[in-house]
C-alpha cells in the first residue's frame, strides 16, 4: 500500500516538472521567432553589409537593458546615432543602387561614372559595302561607344533624297540620328529620335561667305566647327573638341580630343553634313543648279545668329 503511494507521488511530481518545462519552451518561443526576422530586415536595409552595426548595436542594448533593470536606454547613450546620422544613413542606402561604392561593387554604374579616354583618338572611315561605312577606333579594345555604322538609302518617294542613318555600337546598334538631304522640294531635315530638325535651324553660319558653322545644342552649347583651314576644327569657346582631314580621300579621320567624348554623337552628325556639303558641287561649278540640293549653302540663306 506504501509503495503504491509512493509511485503515484512520483508520477505527480514527473508531471509538474514536464508541465514546468513545456512552460518555459512555449514562453521563449515568441523571443526566437522574432529576433531572426529583425536580423534579416537590417540586412534588407544595408544590402547585404557583412557589419550591420546599428542591428548589433541594438541586439547588445536590447539584451543589457533586459539583464539589469538599472541599465541606461539606448536614446541616452552617447555612442547611439542621433537623428541626423540616422537620415545620413538612411539617404546613403537609399542612393547606394545608382552610386556603386566598394560595399556595393556589383551594382551597376551610371553613364556619368564611365571614364572616357584621357587622351586624343583617333577613328577611321573605312567602307563596309556599297551603302555603308564604320567608323572605329585605330587602337585595339575600343569599345562599341565609339563605334558608329553609318549606312544610306534613298527615299522611296523621290530617289533623288538620300536619308542616311547613323548607328552607335554597330550596324545593330541604337539608331542616333537620321538625315534626310539631296534634291527635294522637301526641307533638309536632320532626325534625332522623335524630332524633326530643320538643318537650317541645327547648322548656321554668320553670312553666305563665312566659312565657319555652328551647330546647336537644345541645352545652348554651340559647336564651332572652323572649315576654311585643313585640317577641319571643332571647338566649343576655346575648348577643341576634334579635328578632321576632308581630303585624305578613302583614308579620312576624325581625332576625338578628351572634351569631345561627351559631344561624340554631335560631332558625327554635324560632320557628315559638312561632307555632304564640302563635297557637292559649288555654285562656281553649277551655277545655280546647287540650288537644287536642299542642303547647299547657298541654295537657301540660313537665318543669321
Amino acid at each position: 500500500m506504501l509503495s503504491l503511494v509512493g509511485n503515484g507521488e512520483a508520477s505527480t511530481v514527473r508531471k509538474s516538472r514536464l508541465s514546468w518545462l513545456l512552460s518555459i519552451i512555449t514562453r521563449r518561443r515568441p523571443e526566437q521567432g522574432i529576433f531572426p526576422a529583425r536580423i534579416e530586415s537590417d540586412d534588407d536595409a544595408s544590402f547585404g553589409s557583412p557589419t550591420p552595426t546599428r542591428s548589433s548595436t541594438s541586439s547588445s542594448l536590447s539584451s543589457s537593458s533586459s539583464a539589469s533593470s538599472t541599465a541606461t536606454p539606448p536614446s541616452s547613450c552617447p555612442d547611439s546615432p542621433t537623428p541626423t546620422e540616422s537620415s545620413e544613413d538612411d539617404s546613403e542606402f537609399a542612393s547606394a543602387p545608382t552610386s556603386p561604392t566598394a560595399e556595393h561593387a556589383f551594382a551597376l554604374p551610371t553613364y556619368a561614372q564611365v571614364a572616357y579616354p584621357a587622351e586624343p583618338r583617333t577613328y577611321a572611315f573605312t567602307q563596309r559595302s556599297p551603302f555603308a561605312m564604320v567608323m572605329a577606333s585605330e587602337g585595339a579594345g575600343d569599345d562599341a561607344r565609339f563605334t558608329y555604322y553609318i549606312s544610306v538609302g534613298v527615299n522611296v518617294w523621290m530617289p533623288s533624297c538620300v536619308n542616311t542613318f547613323v548607328r552607335r555600337g554597330g550596324e545593330d546598334g541604337r539608331l542616333i540620328a537620321q538625315l534626310e538631304l539631296g534634291i527635294t522640294a522637301e526641307t533638309a531635315v536632320v532626325v534625332m529620335g522623335e524630332a524633326r530638325i530643320p538643318l537650317k535651324g541645327l547648322l548656321t553660319r554668320k553670312n553666305l561667305a563665312s566659312k565657319s558653322r555652328f551647330y546647336h545644342l537644345d541645352d545652348g552649347t554651340t559647336i564651332k566647327w572652323v572649315i576654311n583651314k585643313h585640317p577641319w576644327q571643332a571647338t566649343v569657346g576655346s575648348t577643341t573638341l576634334a579635328t578632321f582631314q576632308p581630303n585624305s580621300g578613302s583614308s579620312r579621320k576624325l581625332t576625338v580630343y578628351p572634351a569631345g567624348y561627351p559631344l561624340f554623337d554631335h560631332l558625327v552628325i554635324g560632320l557628315l553634313v559638312l561632307m555632304r556639303e564640302y563635297l557637292t558641287p559649288s555654285t562656281a561649278q553649277i551655277g545655280g543648279a546647287a540650288g537644287l540640293f536642299n542642303y547647299h549653302p547657298h541654295a537657301l540663306p540660313n537665318d543669321p545668329l
